[in-house]
């Protein structure tokens, strides 16, 4: 684990200005592509050697990543990487529905052409793209240029919150879920209702979206849960389903 996460720091190079920064992009992307399993202990003096340098950025960016529910602090056992559970799913789900619905209201009357032209070249780029990560970040783009004339900087940055606690989920779907090439297609639709002016459609578009995306996978980890003892817990909604999640990202990576 720490080789790789030496191998991942080396990767993100010097463009950070700030330690505690980097260091929390570092730990982020090794949670959202499963390098750093649910559960794992992630002590600071540990990090800290593996990253080169003191314990005070590492404490730093451990706290940003638990408010972005990232990790959690457990009592006598320190930083954790946090579980996946399926209340989490559709809560998630939830509430990008509300945001997003409301940023789109705003921002579809206001779109320019350049902002469709944007939007329409990202789904072009999706069409070509191979890597997990670099598709996630295009789905982002997307969804920012649409609501990006909504003039809301905190509903937009509350929006890129709920995508950070998602993209573990995202990665999922577009890699095991074959939802890859549906939710291409929903894109098309989102951005066509757009181009068109019509913010009823966009924003039904953009709730059947999400909210499918998010009842698929849902269905399939409760199946699996059902399906394997050994993941067997003691209330819905809490269970450690990362089990699943993580082979296939490392079956992935292999």
């Amino acid at each position: 684990m720490i080789a790789k996460l030496i191998s991942l720091a080396s990767a993100r190079g010097q463009r950070y200005q700030t330690a505690n920064s980097f260091v929390a992009d570092v730990l982020r992307e090794a949670i959202v592509a499963g390098i750093l399993e649910a559960g794992t202990p992630l002590r600071q003096d540990e990090l800290a050697t593996a990253l080169g340098m003191s314990r005070i950025p590492v404490r730093e960016a451990l706290r940003q990543l638990e408010a972005e529910g990232l990790i959690d602090f457990v009592a006598h056992k320190g930083a954790t990487v946090a579980r996946l559970t399926l209340d989490e799913i559709t809560e998630l789900a939830e509430m990008r529905i509300a945001l997003e619905s409301l940023a789109l209201r705003l921002s579809v009357p206001k779109l320019l052409e350049s902002d469709l032209r944007d939007s329409k070249t990202i789904l072009d780029e999706v069409e070509h793209e191979q890597d997990l990560a670099r598709s996630c970040e295009l789905h982002l783009r997307f969804h920012l240029g649409l609501y990006v004339r909504a003039n809301r900087r905190r509903l937009l940055a509350a929006i890129e919150s709920l995508y950070v606690r998602s993209e573990r989920y995202m990665r999922f779907q577009v890699g095991q879920l074959s939802y890859g090439n549906q939710g291409q297609a929903e894109h098309r639709q989102l951005l066509a209702a757009c181009e068109a002016g019509d913010v009823v459609s966009a924003t039904g578009v953009l709730e059947r979206h999400i909210r499918i995306a998010a009842e698929k996978l849902v269905l399939f980890l409760d199946q699996y849960r059902k399906n394997a003892p050994e993941a067997a817990i003691s209330s819905p909604g809490d269970s450690p389903i990362t089990d699943a999640l993580w082979s296939t990202h490392k079956h992935q990576k292999n």
